[in-house]
């Protein structure tokens, strides 16, 4: 099974401006036109797990921490560049937020849940990749029934990003989908970089070459790391590959 790059919580837009996330700094990473490397990557790792290291005292029936070190989870498979690691944390992260997810009344627990979930797929790729990705689509629905306006549409995003990656021929997939939910988290905030970022991804895929070119233009110029410490680097990423894919400038 074949499955595009599923950047899941690249597309969530968590609010690392609060809690957990405003103690990992990652200012001394300096924005550039240019990809954020593999080292610079490493540095964002090291500097999650020093603070996953941090969390380790906390009681694990503390839900609010079961969230955080599962968010924090989900960014060191984001990041990592050995495959096994990935798994691992999205395995972690996942297995952490279970219960909390099939209760449904976290939304921040239903989200990350489907951020490392998706991660798990993305690796994996068998029949049960495909079993987990049905069930993302699942519970991000019911997510965006009881919560669609919570962090920036963040469900209606999440979809989006399911239904555009995943195979239509053997999963979830469906660009149709993907164009109706991006734009109904774009609607909901354009302002949003992970909103932004989704909708480029639906326009570029639609041929709507000069649309997605400014809206990944836009990513770029919004993704800074005194903003959002985590997201960025992964936003930026993804940025800069659309526009060199649209053979566009990143300046």
């Amino acid at each position: 099974m074949k499955l595009k790059n599923l950047s899941l919580v690249g597309l969530i837009a968590l609010s690392l401006n609060s809690s957990v996330f405003a103690k990992v700094s990652t200012t001394d990473v300096s924005p550039t036109s240019s990809p954020i490397s593999q080292d610079e990557q490493a540095q964002i790792v090291a500097k999650i797990r020093q603070r996953l290291s941090e969390l380790s005292t906390t009681s694990a029936a503390d839900t609010k921490s079961i969230i955080e070190r599962a968010k924090l989870s989900y960014f060191i498979g984001q990041y990592s560049s050995k495959e096994d690691d990935k798994l691992k944390s999205f395995r972690a992260g996942l297995d952490s937020l279970e219960a909390a997810a099939t209760e449904g009344k976290d939304p921040d627990a239903v989200l990350i849940w489907a951020a490392n979930a998706g991660g798990v797929a993305s690796i994996e790729r068998n029949l049960d990749a495909l079993k987990l990705m049905d069930k993302i689509e699942k519970r991000l629905l019911t997510l965006s029934e009881n919560f669609a306006s919570y962090e920036s549409g963040a469900a209606y995003r999440a979809l989006a990003a399911i239904y555009f990656n995943a195979p239509s021929f053997i999963s979830v997939g469906s660009g149709k989908k993907a164009a109706v939910y991006a734009a109904k988290a774009y609607a909901l905030d354009p302002n949003s970089p992970a909103n932004m970022l989704m909708m480029a991804r639906v326009e570029a895929d639609q041929g709507n070459k000069t649309k997605a070119v400014e809206l990944f233009r836009e990513v770029l110029q919004r993704a800074k790391p005194d903003r959002y410490p985590l997201d960025y680097a992964a936003w930026h990423n993804e940025a800069i590959t659309g526009l060199e894919d649209a053979g566009a400038a990143t300046t």
